[in-house]
């Protein structure tokens, strides 16, 4: 396309320019739906938290086990007393106890969830009974 005068010019620049912004907001959309790693937004946002990260290393999603559930504490400073409510203990996968754990009240208080730990029960050996 030819252009002659530069008003014309700059009238194009000016709808590159749009163009670019539009994409550029496209583009982060993707990326933002690209880096989920679970449709329901607050099993995402658990997954991205200090406890969710942790627990991710440590156990596969799959992986079957009674879990205990605490709610976040929520005095979120250095001060005062410090307490995570338990919440409650169920059996399943660790996906499912996410799942249950997220939309608990009370898991969230001020943004940073609370914590899924594993429950285990000690087994002991009786020997001799007396």
């Amino acid at each position: 396309m030819i252009y002659t005068d530069n008003v014309s010019r700059l009238q194009r620049i000016k709808e590159i320019d749009k163009e670019i912004a539009l994409l550029s907001k496209e583009k982060e959309s993707h990326i933002h739906e690209n880096n989920r790693l679970d449709p329901d937004d607050k099993i995402n946002q658990f997954y991205h938290t200090y406890s969710g990260e942790n627990l991710l290393v440590k156990y596969d999603l799959t992986h079957y086990s009674t879990w205990t559930i605490f709610g976040e504490d929520g005095n979120c400073d250095m001060g005062g007393s410090h307490h995570q409510p338990n919440l409650g203990t169920v059996e399943g996968t660790l996906y499912q106890a996410i799942k249950h754990a997220v939309h608990l009240p009370n898991f969230w208080t001020w943004g940073a969830g609370g914590d899924i730990k594993e429950y285990i029960i000690a087994k002991l050996k009786i020997t001799k009974l007396s």
